[in-house]
């Protein structure tokens, strides 16, 4: 059997589906798929009931996966003793929302850290699952985005989950597009201008409005009946390269990122909507080195790239 397969068939049970999972284990559907069948094929067991709402452990499903979660918990635990024994590592870790700027901060920060004593995790993801990982503890911090009109929402539920936050930068969606499509050259763009052009986002990287309508998901441009959902980011900017009949709503992008892809950014003169981005931390956490170092390089990136309207400084310094 198969450990990694079975830890990637626990994260599907608790996900409830294949799409979800395969977020928050950064691995492609097609290949998570193949891994529960393979790890099926091995026990000669079927492990989960698969239908439209997603899918549902077996009987036996159920009973491997109890099983394995304390298997696992225990070689988490190993793990981490044999760290203790050996070099000390200062472990930093993030989630964050699909994001050139924060991208590009985090690259200028790990190229200065010393790979033999850090360890650097960086996931992108959507809002929800921002947050989760920070009340969770599967993040140590987390930048969560959302509408700005949200704030009052979204600030009682981080108080109602002990977790602090702090608004980091406040920006209008912009319009990036390949330099070949038609809406390059056009002096203005209306929100009109884009009934003709397939909008390129993925679900969870709209930005979420908590209230009853928990399901439907604002943007820039309301209600798109021609979408492209991509749930990869390289993936995103390369279509949006090749296909100048596509655009994405986006924070701006750095300019080297926008050369590498042949894209240019517009602003749409009659969009009003402020999506704000929020630091967020559980109330005991006490920042690191490492911490401070990416959020100062968050800071620099934001000035440097003018982003939007910087909220305020950053509630750590370096000594």
């Amino acid at each position: 059997m198969n450990l990694l397969h079975l830890r990637y068939a626990a994260e599907v049970a608790r996900c409830g589906s294949l799409s979800k999972a395969s977020q928050k284990l950064l691995i492609a559907q097609p290949n998570l798929s193949r891994a529960i069948k393979e790890l099926e094929k091995a026990l000669d067991v079927t492990l989960f009931e698969r239908n439209a709402q997603g899918m549902k452990p077996t009987a036996f499903g159920r009973e491997l996966f109890e099983s394995a979660e304390k298997i696992f918990d225990e070689l988490d635990s190993l793990e981490e003793r044999c760290r203790e024994t050996g070099h000390p590592r200062q472990v930093f870790s993030i989630s964050v929302p699909k994001s050139g700027y924060l991208a590009d901060a985090f690259v200028r920060f790990a190229c200065k850290q010393d790979p033999e004593s850090t360890e650097l995790h960086y996931a992108e993801f959507s809002t929800p699952d921002i947050i989760d990982n920070v009340i969770q503890n599967k993040s140590l911090i987390g930048i969560a985005r959302y509408s700005a009109a949200a704030e009052n929402a979204y600030s009682t539920l981080f108080n109602e989950n002990q977790i602090e936050m702090y608004p980091l930068v406040e920006f209008s969606p912009v319009l990036i597009m390949s330099r070949t499509s038609p809406l390059a050259t056009m002096p203005l763009i209306r929100l009109q201008d884009l009934d003709a052009y397939s909008e390129i986002m993925q679900e969870e990287e709209a930005v979420p409005q908590i209230s009853a309508s928990a399901g439907k998901l604002a943007d820039p441009s309301g209600e798109k009946k021609r979408r492209i959902f991509v749930y990869d980011r390289a993936s995103q900017l390369q279509l949006l390269s090749e296909n100048p009949d596509t655009f994405l709503w986006a924070p701006s992008l750095p300019e080297k990122q926008l050369a590498a892809y042949r894209l240019v950014q517009r602003p749409c003169v009659d969009n009003r909507k402020k999506i704000r981005d929020t630091l967020i931390y559980r109330k005991d956490y006490d920042f690191t080195e490492l911490d401070k170092a990416f959020l100062q390089e968050v800071e620099a990136t934001q000035t440097l790239h003018r982003v939007g309207t910087v909220l305020g400084h950053l509630p750590v310094k370096q000594e």
